[in-house]
Parts: C-alpha cells; sequence; structure tokens
C-alpha cells in the first residue's frame, strides 16, 4: 500500500508539471490496486467465503492483472514516443530556421565591422601619445578577434544550414600547401615555433576552398596551442587516397574531452593558458570533412601533442565524376527519384543537377525498376535509386524483390529516424542534407569504379 501510495502521488504530480500522458500511466497501476484491494478483502472475509476461490482461479487471476498493467503501459509508453518524435520535429525545425536566418543575415552583420575597420584607419593618425597608441592596438586587436569570430560563426550558420555545396575538382595538394605556409609561418615564427610543411606533387579529388579553410583551421589551432616545439604538416599516400595530417607538440587533449572536442563551443578546460577564439574551429572542421566525405580522425596525448588526419581520394583513382570539366553525360551517374512531396523532390533535383547528375523522375518505385529493366541493367540507365518512404511502402515488389535492387544500385529511401527499411537500403532524413547525397553519389561512384574492374578482369 505504501508503495503504490508513492507511485499514484508522483503520477499525479507528473500530470500537473508533463501532461496528461501520465493519465494512462496512473491507470496501468489500476488493475495493481484492485489485486491489493482483494488481498484486503480476502484476510478479512470470514474462513468459508476464501475457501471459495480455488487455486487455479487465483493464477488466472493474477496473470490478467499483470497482462492488463503491462499493456496499459505499453499504450501509455506509445504516446509518449510518438509525442517526443513531434517535439523533435519542432526542435528541428526550428533549429535550422535558426541557421537559416543567422547565414542570411550575415551580410547586415558584417557591414558594421567593416565600417569600423576603416574608421579606426582613419582614426589611427589621429592618435598620439605612447598610452593612446597602446590603447588603440588593443583595440585593433579586439576588433580582429571579434571579425574572425563573427566569420568563423557564420561560417558555421552557413554549413549548418546546407548554404554551401562543394565543387569538386582536382587539386593540387602543392598549391594548397603552398599558401597555408605563406599564411602562417610568420604567426609560428611570433611564437617561437618551427612550422614545417612537407609538401607533395600528388593530386586528389576535393573542393579547393573547402579544404584550404579545414586546413586553415586545423593549422591555426595547432599554433594557437602549441607554447614551444613545432607543427609539422604533411601527407601519406595510401593507395587510392592520400591522408593529409596536422601534427603539433602543443598541449594535447585529455581522454574525457577527446570525445567532446568537435562540438560547437567545447573548449578544454585542462588548458594551462587561456586563448582567444569563439571554439568552434573543430567543429567547422568536422562539418566540412562530412560535407566532402573526407573521414577525420585525432590522436592526443596530454602534455604531449596532437595529431589530425583526413582521407582525401586521390584524383586519379576516380572514375570520372559530373563536375564542370565533363563534357559527356555518359560518364556522369543517373540518379532515380521517387518523391510525391514536389518541395523536397525540386530540391534534392537542384543539388544533384549542380553537380552534373542525370535526373530521371518516376511516380512510382515500380515505374522506376521497370525503366531500369527496360533499358537493362548492363547499360547501367540508374545508378542510385532515391525514393520516400511513403512510395517505397505501397511498391508491389516483396520484401525480397526489394531487398534485390541494392544488388543493381545504391537504393536510399527518406523516411523518418529509426524507420525499418529492407536490407542493404540507406536511410536519408528529411529533408536531405548535401552531406549525404554527397556521400551516396560517393558509393555510387565506388561501386561504378568496382564493376568496371571487375567487367576489365573478366575480358581478360
Amino acid at each position: 500500500m505504501l508503495v503504490w501510495g508513492v507511485i499514484l502521488s508522483s503520477g499525479f504530480a507528473k500530470v500537473r508539471s508533463d501532461g496528461r500522458y501520465y493519465i494512462i500511466y496512473i491507470l496501468g497501476w489500476l488493475p495493481m490496486v484492485v489485486s491489493i484491494l482483494h488481498v484486503i478483502f480476502t484476510l478479512f472475509l470470514p474462513h468459508k467465503m476464501d475457501q471459495v476461490i480455488s487455486v487455479s482461479y487465483k493464477l488466472i487471476y493474477v496473470q490478467y492483472v499483470q497482462i492488463s498493467h503491462m499493456l496499459i503501459h505499453a499504450v501509455a509508453l506509445m504516446l509518449r514516443v510518438k509525442t517526443l518524435h513531434k517535439d523533435k520535429r519542432q526542435a528541428e525545425y526550428i533549429s535550422q530556421a535558426k541557421s537559416r536566418f543567422i547565414a542570411q543575415s550575415s551580410h547586415d552583420l558584417q557591414q558594421p565591422l567593416s565600417s569600423m575597420n576603416i574608421f579606426l584607419d582613419y582614426l589611427q593618425p589621429h592618435v598620439h601619445g605612447t598610452k593612446g597608441k597602446k590603447i588603440f592596438k588593443r583595440l585593433k586587436n579586439t576588433r580582429q578577434q571579434m571579425n574572425d569570430s563573427f566569420n568563423t560563426m557564420m561560417d558555421f550558420s552557413k554549413l549548418e544550414a546546407g548554404g554551401i555545396l562543394p565543387e569538386i575538382q582536382t587539386v593540387s595538394i602543392a598549391s594548397v600547401l603552398s599558401k597555408i605556409q605563406h599564411e602562417y609561418q610568420i604567426l609560428a615564427a611570433a611564437k617561437n615555433l618551427k612550422l614545417n610543411i612537407h609538401s607533395s606533387s600528388l593530386k586528389i579529388s576535393s573542393d579547393p576552398v573547402l579544404l584550404e579553410r579545414m586546413l586553415r583551421n586545423l593549422v591555426s589551432n595547432a599554433i594557437k596551442y602549441t607554447y614551444s616545439g613545432r607543427v609539422v604538416v604533411g601527407c601519406r599516400r595510401r593507395s587510392r587516397h592520400v591522408v593529409i595530417q596536422v601534427l603539433d607538440t602543443g598541449c594535447g587533449i585529455s581522454e574525457a574531452d577527446q570525445n567532446y572536442i568537435f562540438d560547437i563551443y567545447h573548449r578544454s578546460t585542462l588548458n594551462p593558458k587561456q586563448t582567444a577564439g569563439s571554439g568552434i574551429g573543430l567543429s567547422i572542421v568536422k562539418h566540412i570533412s562530412d560535407l566532402l566525405d573526407h573521414p577525420l580522425s585525432m590522436q592526443s596525448t596530454l602534455g604531449k601533442g596532437s595529431r589530425f588526419s583526413f582521407t582525401v581520394p586521390r584524383a586519379e583513382s576516380l572514375v570520372p565524376y559530373p563536375q564542370e570539366v565533363v563534357k559527356s553525360n555518359d560518364s556522369a551517374l543517373a540518379v532515380a527519384l521517387v518523391f510525391q512531396d514536389d518541395d523536397l523532390r525540386g530540391v534534392v533535383t537542384e543539388y544533384l543537377k549542380k553537380w552534373h547528375c542525370r535526373v530521371q523522375t518516376f511516380c512510382t518505385v515500380d515505374e522506376a525498376c521497370q525503366f531500369n529493366t527496360t533499358k537493362g541493367l548492363s547499360n547501367a540507365s540508374v545508378d542510385v535509386l532515391l525514393c520516400e518512404y511513403s512510395t517505397l511502402s505501397v511498391a508491389s515488389l516483396s520484401t525480397e524483390g526489394i531487398s534485390e535492387l541494392t544488388q543493381h544500385y545504391v537504393a536510399a529511401c527518406a523516411c523518418a529516424p529509426n524507420t525499418a527499411l529492407p536490407k542493404n537500403w540507406i536511410a536519408m532524413s528529411i529533408p536531405a542534407q548535401p552531406s549525404q547525397l554527397r556521400a551516396l553519389l560517393n558509393a555510387a561512384t565506388r561501386r561504378r569504379q568496382t564493376n568496371i574492374e571487375l567487367d576489365s578482369k573478366g575480358e581478360q
């Protein structure tokens, strides 16, 4: 009775604080209350009436009480999960709206900072005296820190809102590292650090602007947290890929902080010296690595230094990828879209056409499969099949047939989180993020390359 009283009182408190969902939760305990009352009546009833209830009846009664208890709680749990999903979708919508607003308002916020820089340049000749010059120098440093933090936050907002699209092309590693050395050599020398950059003649496939931004953030971070020793930037060849590494002899990162170092605004609490900055440089690096599909890794020892590495595909190891230099559409990836949502189809189509993919839209999954069978799978008429869950669920194919589609092309479905999909199907978020679409195209490119190699071996 005491335990039941505690449960019931806590349930009513939850109803008042969190909503009516807990009413059903309280109802789930009613069978247990009935069972307790039954025990009380049995204890106080005359002995003859107690003997009327047989053992078999007691066993069945207890089982039904437990089943009713669990069934009502299961209903309450399902309603709670449904509410949580709704709250999650609303939170994601608000977060994306916030990111788009910040990214779009960058010009209005950037203008006052630019005006401040101009006014400071005009003010400099009018500042006299040692004390005035020291104050003016601190003012310029503060403005520079504010401008750097603002630009970093704007970059992060654009990445988070999907406003930055990569333009994959052949990039010379030597040219990128040359710019990095020219920009940071003086900064490293000012801290009495050695900046060793080992160039390479290899060519990689990446977005040069985003790649340079990744390296700038990593090198700047290494110099910022290194107080003696050196910072090294180099490359290692790994079969069809190149691993670009940034090493330093700085303060290092503790094991506790390594799990959160790429989170936004997280900074190590064990760093003995305070450094300027917004603390989201590594978060931007992580976002760019996901956007470009350049896997990022980190090893660090507290007090000895850190090593950041990301893997980039070599240009000569790739099948000609749909980009601006492609002259023939035959080498471009073919994507079959099956979307009922016109807005979602328009956004995805815009991304794919920007990357020079051949896009074919269909009303149903069956129609897309029939088109591919008619054209012949050997002609690779479709490389990627991307659909909504609503169109996949009404397909006439069996579960085994839908799973077998992944043997012919990369198949993905835009659906809610934790949605059960057929075997080997790839789940995409709603709305589809550019980084997910790019990863999907990279998977199709690797599959095409593998098929070409197998065909060439068969001919030999």
